[in-house]
């Protein structure tokens, strides 16, 4: 089954952005059906700024994701793309 991806960009307090809020994030991200990864960054620029992108398995799980997301988060952009190759340290394919 291919993967895709949600790619998303929205703006967060960053002095509100703790690692309690992040683990919040990502334990209730990881629940998502078809979930196989996510990573989640600040930009070095604009602090405010967060970028994540999370990987699942078929595309119909990314699209409810990015919909979820739109839906939560008004001034978030997000992005659905099919994965073409991955790489990670230690890992291939």
């Amino acid at each position: 089954m291919p993967m895709f991806a949600a790619i998303a960009r929205t703006e967060m307090d960053p002095a509100t952005l703790d690692d309690a809020q992040l683990g919040h994030m990502v334990s209730v991200v990881e629940q998502h059906p078809g979930f196989v990864s996510g990573t989640w960054g600040r930009d070095t620029a604009r602090p405010s700024t967060v970028h994540a992108v999370v990987v699942f398995e078929g595309r119909h799980h990314a699209e409810a994701f990015a919909a979820g997301v739109r839906g939560a988060l008004a001034d978030a952009q997000v992005d659905v793309a099919e994965v073409l190759a991955r790489a990670a340290a230690g890992a291939s394919g």
